[in-house]
């Protein structure tokens, strides 16, 4: 309950409590699952991963199963991809198949898949997903598959796929989210009206989930087309200080907040906002680091958002923000440094290792000369 209030505090409390009683291996393996969560929902890591390494030596699969799936987790927060993935086959091999373990680690590893562009291997994951049993991820993976569609520019797949949602079953919960992802179709379309409807009836009927925060956050931006910045501002402010919001939605609205602050060049504002954003959210640190990095740079701080760009050290952010201090590097003339960024990047088998390699050779000329 403290942890999906987000009180992690009183949640870690909790269960350190409760881990210093006599509590048998397969207690203990549970405890240490909702410690691991809790440590990565805080962007810990490094505590996450040990706590789940220890709840991965439980006797119990589901828990081994469970353990591995958060190693996964973690690293994908890490930006290493490649050891999400065995994480997650790791736990579908563990878990007893078939198993509710086991279709939430294949769920995973199927985001997983969508998140590197395995959009095929993606879409037959979920459609597995949605055939079997658990009918609770069995929604899930129907949303994930139409994330999927839509990443893939297969809009008229994923119209199919909410409409059907929608008509086999219009009061339930997923019907409601799915209105969400229809009012984004609606928008390609530029149908604004429906589409701010589609918003309400996410927002209503399955309030709370992450969908009705994104049709808030879309709703005032189409609000933002005809009504002044200090309107929106304050509407975002109502809504960020609502008591019933969720961290994690807090961090969504602080972070749009430092967007349209930032807009505005209150830099000194927009940071702040951000900083706000990933207190709530450390997951979401890098990103949010990046942005502050850019309001420096964009209010001529130059120096300043050179050391905030080099000190990103999470995927795919990290790259990111020392392609954006190489080239500020290259505008201050400082060649030797930006040299630098560019030769450790172009020996990463990374895409922006070609970019890399391109800016190198523009600058080797002048930077030769220094």
């Amino acid at each position: 309950l403290y942890r999906r209030q987000g009180r992690f505090a009183q949640a870690k409390d909790v269960a350190h409590a409760l881990l210093r009683r006599p509590v048998s291996p397969i207690v203990r393996g549970q405890l240490q699952m909702q410690l691991g969560a809790l440590a990565l929902e805080q962007g810990n890591t490094a505590q996450a991963r040990t706590v789940f390494q220890l709840a991965a030596q439980s006797p119990k699969s589901a828990i081994r199963s469970s353990a591995l799936s958060g190693l996964g987790d973690a690293q994908r927060v890490l930006g290493d991809l490649d050891a999400a993935q065995q994480f997650y086959e790791e736990a579908v091999r563990v878990a007893d198949d078939p198993s509710v373990t086991a279709d939430a680690a294949w769920f995973q590893l199927g985001r997983l898949q969508a998140q590197r562009g395995a959009f095929a291997q993606a879409v037959s994951t979920f459609q597995h997903l949605i055939a079997g049993d658990n009918a609770a991820l069995a929604d899930e993976a129907r949303l994930a598959l139409v994330t999927t569609y839509l990443h893939q520019h297969e809009e008229a797949l994923a119209r199919v796929l909410l409409e059907t949602m929608r008509r086999m079953r219009p009061t339930s919960l997923v019907a409601a989210r799915a209105a969400y992802y229809q009012a984004l179709l609606a928008l390609e379309e530029g149908k604004d009206e429906p589409a701010k409807s589609l918003c309400q009836d996410a927002m209503t009927n399955a309030a709370g989930t992450d969908e009705a925060i994104e049709a808030q956050l879309l709703l005032i931006d189409l609000e933002a087309r005809t009504r002044p910045v200090s309107d929106i501002l304050a509407r975002l402010q109502q809504a960020y200080a609502s008591a019933s919001m969720r961290p994690s939605a807090q961090a969504k609205f602080a972070k749009r907040l430092g967007d349209v602050t930032r807009d505005q060049r209150a830099y000194d504002q927009a940071i702040r906002w951000y900083e706000q954003a990933a207190t709530l959210l450390p997951t979401m640190q890098a990103e949010l680091e990046y942005q502050m990095a850019a309001c420096y740079e964009e209010a001529g701080e130059r120096d300043l958002a050179i050391q905030r760009y080099q000190r990103i050290d999470q995927a795919p952010w990290r790259v990111k923000g020392q392609l954006a201090a190489a080239k500020l590097l290259e505008r201050e003339e400082r060649w030797p440094e930006a040299r630098g960024i560019y030769l450790t990047l172009m020996q990463e088998t990374i895409p922006e290792a070609k970019v890399a390699r391109e800016r190198l050779a523009s600058i080797m000329p002048e930077g030769s000369k220094q």
